[in-house]
Parts: C-alpha cells; structure tokens; sequence
C-alpha cells in the first residue's frame, strides 16, 4: 500500500510500516447536537528535514513559528487514488516522530459559516415599513399571530402589542449563501419556517428614520438686529417627522434635553435660495445654517456648529443667492461644554439659515430641503412604532452556523458536506430510500462461522430510555412543548436530554382548523399603565408559515414522533448494532457515501454504516445500525409496543366507530386529518391466495416460480404471511379497480376501505351462507385469508409514493378464542354465533 500525505502542498515522508488510520464517521445516528467530520488517527512522520520545513521549524523552543496554532491544508492519496482533502493539524512533536491528526468532510464548509454574524446579513433594502397600514397590507406580517402585553405579576392581558414581521428562513439561507459562497442543498427541509422579529434594535437607518427629519415646504421667518434669520421648525414643512415630539413650537426650538450627542445630516440636494432688496450690498459671509443654543422660549444663545454649504449667484447683481449641498454632509455635535472651568449642556437647539451681514432685508424662497438629527446616535436605541423595521438586524445575535444547528434539530435532519462548497441537509429516511442503491457487501464483510458477525448489541449510542427533545425556555410561555424519543431498553438510564433549541416555542391554540399564536413579548407597568415595552429578554421564536398564517402545533414536539422524528423514532426503538471487519480498496473508501446503506445477503438486512475504521491490509473494522422495515410488510405480530401512533377504535355518541389517535393534541390531529398524505385502511391478514403460476426474482435475483399470487406490492416473508390493504386500487390510484377482489365478489360492498381519523367505520356485510364458513363440529373456520372474519385498521403515510404504515395495527372483526362467534369492534359486539 502507497500512502502520500500532502501539507500545505509538500509532501511529506512517511515511515514504513504501518498505514494511517481513517475514520469514516456517520452524521445519522450522533449526537444530534454535533456536527461530526471524518478523521483520522494520529499520523506518525519522521523528524526529516524535509518534515521539519513543512512544519516551519515549529519544533524550535526559541522559536515563532505558530504553524502549530493554526490548521492546515491536506490532500491524502492512497495507492494513487486521492482519498480526501481537509484539514491537518499538528499535534506534538518528539525528538523522532511529529503526530498530526486530519479531518475532512462536514468540517470544511461549516468552517465558512462560524464567524458570520447574521446581525451582519442587513442590507440597506432589508427594512419594512413598521405602521398599521403596512401591517395590513405587507406579506411580512403574518396574519393570526399575537404579540401579547402581560404585566409583571405574569396576568395575561388580552391586549395585543404592535404586530411584528417575520423572515423566512428561505431568505436567510439565501442571503448566507451569498455571503459565505456555501451551496445549501436539501434546505427545502426549513422552506416553511420562519423567524418573528422579536428584538427592536434600531440600526444607523432606522435611528435616522425616527429621529427628528425636515421636509421641503415654507418655514417660519423671523428678523434679528442686523441679521436675517429663518427658523427651521417642525410642521410647517410637508412631512416633517418629529416621532419623539422634541419640536416645542413655542420656542421655535428642538428639546434636546435628554440627549449628550446629536448628529445633524444634510442630505445631498438640500438647498435654498434667498433674495435681497438691496442687491448692492454683498453680504461680508455666507454661513449656510448656524446651530444655535436656546432657551424653551427659543432665546438665541450660543452658536454651537457652523453648517456650510455651498453657494453660487443667481444673478449678476447678487439680488439671488443660492445655498445647496450636492453630497450628505454629517456633523456630530457634543451637547456638553466646558468653558473657563465652568461645564454645563446645551439643553434646546434651533436651526437657522443666515446670511450675515447689514440690515437689508432679506427673504428665503424655493426652499427644498432635507436635514436628520439624530439624538445620541452613538447609543443603542430602541425602534420606536411607527418606524421602518431593520429586518436582519434584528434576527438572534447567532452566528449561521448556530442558526444552523438548529433548524437542522427542528427538521430533523443532518448535514453531510460533499465539498467544501456545499452543505447537504439529509434526513434518516434518506438511509431507507436509498435501499434501492444500496452497497452489496455480502461478499466483503468477514463474518464469523460463515454468517456471524463479531458482535451484536442491543446498545446503540448514548440514548436513554427517555431522550427529551427540549424548546428553549421563555419565562412568558403559558404552555411547554418539550417531548421525547423512546429507547425500549429497560437497562438504560430513564432520562436524559437529546438536545436543547436556542429557539423557544409559542403558546398556540386550535379551534377547527384556525390556529391562533400568542408571544408575550410587551409588558405593562405594575400601576396598569400599558406603554409598549418590550421584556428586557426575549427568547427567539420560530414557527412554520403559509402565505400570512402561522402554524406551531406541527413543531410542538410532544409530537415529535409523527412529524420528522417518526423515522428516527423508529429506527431507535429497539436498535440492533453489529461490529464486523470488512475487506476494503481505494475505491470504496474514494466513494463512500455514508447516506447509501449496505446489505449482507448473509445477515438478510440492510444497515446504515455508522463508524468505518481502516486497518493494514485493506481491512476495516465498521459499526453497523440495521434499518427496520418502514414499509406494510411486517414479520412482527401488530401490536402498540412497536409502533409509533397508539391507533385506538372510539366509539361517538351516535354509537358510530370511528378510529382516532387520543395521545396526540388537537391541533396535530386536525394536522394529520386535513393532510392527503394521511389515511386509515382496512387490512387483513393472512396467506396470499392462489393464482396463476408465473416467474418473480427473489432477493438474490434467482428466477422463482411460483403458484402463489405475489406481485411487487404485496412482499411475502418466508412463511407467506403478509398484511394486505383491501381498498388498494381506492388508496393508490383514488378509486376502485375494474378488476379488483371487492368488485369482483362483492365481499365489500358498503364499507369503508380508506378512510380519515374520526371517520365513521362500515364493515362489509358477513356472508354466513357459504358451506366453509362453519365446521361440522360448529365452529368457525379458522380461515384470515377470506378477508371477512378478521379484519383490521391502520394509519397509512404516503411517502415517495408509497403508502408506509405509521400506527399500530388494531382489530375491528374477529372471532373469540373459543371460535364460536364473531364480534366488531369490540368483543362484547356479536354479530354471528355459530351455535345459535
């Protein structure tokens, strides 16, 4: 075996001896709150000159090289075939060997995506107007989400807060895109969710936007002793914004009394144009617009700033001068003043363009301007309502890559990095859908005996009996939303936590199919005034959303085993793990694809690689996880103990049946009722009936005939026990086959064969008149196979066009033990007695 090992594009001499170890690790099935990378063991070179340059010296104890601090570039090749590219990092260095260890895989492209702040994403079009028409009429602001005013003793009041935007998570994973270069795949994951906007942080923007802004339009003019003034109020031009009312008209003044530092901005276009009676006298200075000092009154104090602007002559007699700024000009002022040791502060301000100069009178026309003072601009600020709404500036202070990890934990899903450009979203049902390509290994793996592996272990993970899927904690939540996956392994420890969201979840409530938000993000004061404050934390939220309206009952996680997590669940229920070696080449592990299972003719199953490690010799040592069956084929008897949806048969008022599952919510009943891709069907059980002789291809692709009817739906195990839908044709093609057994016979005519939860159930007629159906000693035959003495129901899911049975299996006809009569529904229920 040729083994070469690239560092920062030299390569280094190796040893001979023993080849590197490489460690293939699964992103299925880990600790869900890790981003895990293939690795390598420590690597072993010797102290070569060449190794020692590579290394910049690093062994020197004088030294300053710092190449041990930082990671390096690695390409590894194996006899020729280039394995990985990733990352080195050195580890310690001995008088004869330096140790590096290598990583590759999910770790090169989540490098990207550590240090972006999302804070950092906003850009200048990323605002909303914040207002009630804006409300009304955005796609920002979803339309059945309240955020609620409770006072600091915890009473709910019923009145709402200002309604706040969301951003879809869409967006987000767009805009990240953009920044880091990073591909995202699979994110249709995340395409419903999205981020209320909860903070109100007002960036450089929105604290222009609402700080004090002057419009275009005639101001007021008054005159001053040898000089022409012309007061630059408020609301006397056409849209003057003064939201914080800091213009006292009385004064002609701006209160500036609560503030340090004021930055005034003249906007590009800001001009006005004056006129003089007495042209022959040239004006001695041209100040454009002084900053004065003033009492409430609007006294005239000091002169604090000189706002200069450009100016030209309009005429040739000067009569028209024009005074304008074709760029923004921004001058910060400090409200604070020292002066021959006494301090004090500048409590009122007034703007006030000027000529300076004699006595002639002067008049101000063709005024167009726009002026901002922003009061401490240097401060944080609160947005104030109405505003515009910095969007991206006001998602969690996260970086993308915690942002990451939790949709990732939301969704259900894992990240698998093909390159270093691209981020690959995956769920567990990735490893069944792709049992159609697995990796034959039934002549590489090395089994003990012929067909044993080394080991097998009920053990998988570090999982409890109870792992608990937590949302994070809000104090202002009257509801919790925390759930569990279940390990059935009574030697594990009860309890553990899976995983903790940064995200909190949000109080809902259904009535029919409405679902009704609440985030209790404003507070009142104790003495029940109710100004809209916002809690001094605010736990981020997340929620789906379709078109306006928001959903959180799908996300809740009490019901985490019937929406992403079903697979998972089922998968570690009851795990079966075995650890074997197996024979290996470069190319296998050039293209080893973790997402693809493998199957073993031998073992009779198809498993999901969670740990591969390379030994000498083209061996390696792997963990396998075998994959359940997901679909209707079951070789386990139907019971609740190893299903997901605890499928009950009710009966209403009326005395109708219906089935229904009571574990679940409400809201996520109703969710799975009005979802297409969900539906009860009516089964039985039993040997597939005999037909025409004809050819199938069994597992190992070996020509079988056949007498037995079995077509590619309906897969027999060894003993030809199968469970069969009768309404098939009605479930997968949306009506009744032409050709089909219930048409056919007749057998079930007037009864329910798909239907939804909580739909009434009609069972076929028995047909009591034929000769079989009672024994010469008077009991029933003991015949499942003809579809009418035992029938059952269970919830079916649609996924990838194939219905997959997500409940348990429940029993609405049977005979009793002693077969001398027939019940419905419950066995209390006859409708035959065979001796009666």
């Amino acid at each position: 075996m040729k083994e070469q090992f690239y560092i920062n594009g030299i390569l280094m001499d190796q040893a001979s001896g023993k080849s590197a170890s490489l460690v293939y690790q699964s992103p299925f099935f880990t600790d869900i709150d890790s981003i895990v990378s293939n690795r390598t063991n420590s690597v072993d070179f010797p102290t070569t000159e060449n190794n020692l340059q590579a290394i910049q010296l690093a062994q020197l104890s004088a030294g300053t090289s710092k190449f041990a601090y930082r990671k390096h570039t690695a390409l590894y090749f194996r006899d020729g075939v280039q394995i990985f590219s990733g990352f080195g990092t050195l580890l310690s260095i001995t008088p004869t060997v330096i140790k590096f260890s290598f990583t590759w895989g999910n770790v090169n492209a989540f490098k990207k995506l550590l240090d972006i702040k999302l804070r950092d994403l906003q850009t200048d079009v990323d605002y909303v107007n914040w207002n009630d028409t804006a409300i009304v009429n955005d796609a920002h602001y979803p339309t059945n989400v309240l955020y609620q005013k409770r006072g600091y003793n915890g009473t709910l009041y019923k009145t709402v807060g200002h309604t706040h935007p969301v951003l879809k998570v869409s967006d987000i994973l767009t805009r990240l895109s953009s920044a880091s270069g990073v591909t995202f795949v699979g994110s249709n994951a995340f395409s419903k969710l999205a981020i209320p906007i909860l903070f109100r942080k007002a960036d450089e923007k929105a604290k222009a936007a609402q700080g004090i802004n002057l419009i275009s339009g005639d101001k007021e003019m008054s005159a001053m002793s040898y000089q022409n003034k012309w007061t630059f109020g408020c609301d006397t031009g056409a849209g003057d914004r003064d939201i914080k009312e800091q213009y006292d008209d009385t004064g002609n003044c701006f209160d500036v009394t609560d503030y340090n530092k004021i930055r005034i901005v003249l906007k590009g276009g800001t001009k006005f144009k004056t006129y003089r009676t007495a042209p022959s006298h040239i004006p001695t200075m041209v100040r454009g617009i002084n900053v004065y000092a003033t009492d409430e009154y609007g006294n005239i104090g000091a002169l604090i700033q000189q706002l200069r602007m450009d100016w030209n002559d309009l005429t040739a007699d000067k009569s028209r001068v024009q005074y304008s700024v074709s760029e923004d000009k921004t001058y910060d002022i400090d409200l604070n003043w020292q002066s021959g040791g006494n301090t004090g502060k500048y409590n009122y301000i007034q703007l006030v363009p000027m000529i300076l100069g004699n006595a002639y009178t002067c008049s101000v026309y063709d005024v167009d301007i726009d002026i901002d003072i922003i009061c401490d601009y240097d401060q944080d600020q609160e947005l104030l309502y109405p505003s515009i709404y910095p969007l991206y500036s006001n998602l969690p202070d996260w970086t993308a890559s915690q942002l990451l990890k939790n949709l990732m934990k939301i969704a259900g899903v894992f990240a698998v990095c093909p390159d270093s450009e691209t981020i690959k979203f995956v769920s567990i049902d990735a490893l069944y859908n792709n049992r159609n390509i697995a990796l034959d290994w039934t002549d590489k793996l090395m089994l003990t005996e012929g067909s044993k592996p080394e080991e097998i272990s009920p053990t998988f993970g570090q999982y409890a009996q109870n792992n608990i899927c937590k949302w994070a904690e809000d104090t202002t939540n009257l509801m919790t939303f925390n759930g569990a996956l279940v390990v059935e392994n009574e030697t594990l420890e009860a309890e553990k936590d899976l995983f903790s969201l940064d995200f909190a979840g949000s109080d809902y409530s259904v009535i029919g199919d409405s679902e009704t938000l609440r985030i209790n993000c404003y507070a009142v004061n104790p003495n029940g005034d109710e100004p809209a404050e916002m809690f001094s934390e605010i736990t981020p939220h997340i929620f789906e959303m379709t078109g306006r309206y928001a959903r959180f009952s799908a996300l809740d996680f009490r019901n985490i085993s019937y929406g992403a997590y079903r697979t998972y669940q089922q998968t570690i229920r009851q795990p079966r793990v075995l650890k074997a070696r197996v024979q290996t080449d470069v190319l296998d592990l050039k293209d080893l694809d973790l997402s693809v299972p493998v199957y073993s003719f031998a073992l009779g199953h198809y498993y999901a690689i969670n740990k591969l490690t390379t030994k000498d010799g083209y061996v390696a040592d792997v963990e396998l996880l075998q994959l359940g069956s997901l679909d209707t084929s079951s070789q386990e008897e139907p019971t609740s103990e190893n299903t997901d949806n605890n499928l009950q048969v009710l009966r209403d008022e009326l005395g109708n049946y219906y089935a229904s599952i009571p574990s679940l919510t409400g809201a996520a009943l109703n969710n799975i009722i009005a979802d297409d891709n969900y539906r009860v069907v009516l089964l039985r059980y039993g040997y597939a009936r005999r037909g025409k002789t004809f050819q199938y291809y069994d597992s190992r692709h070996d020509l079988i005939w056949s007498h037995a009817h079995r077509n590619r739906f309906y897969k027999n195990d060894r003993k030809g026990l199968q469970w069969r839908i009768i309404g098939y044709d009605i479930l997968y093609e949306g009506h009744q086959g032409a050709h089909s057994q219930q048409v056919k016979t007749g057998y079930y005519n007037g009864s329910t064969l798909v239907f939804r939860l909580k739909e009434s159930i009609s069972l076929p007629p028995l047909r009591t008149d034929q000769k079989w159906f009672v024994t010469r000693d008077g009991h029933i035959r003991e015949r499942s196979c003809d579809g009418q003495n035992d029938l059952y129901v269970a919830l079916y899911h649609k996924e990838s066009g194939k219905w997959v049975r997500v409940s348990n299996i429940v029993q609405v006809r049977g005979r009793n033990s002693d077969r001398t009569m027939i019940w419905e529904f419950e066995e209390s229920n006859i409708i035959f007695s065979a001796l009666a």
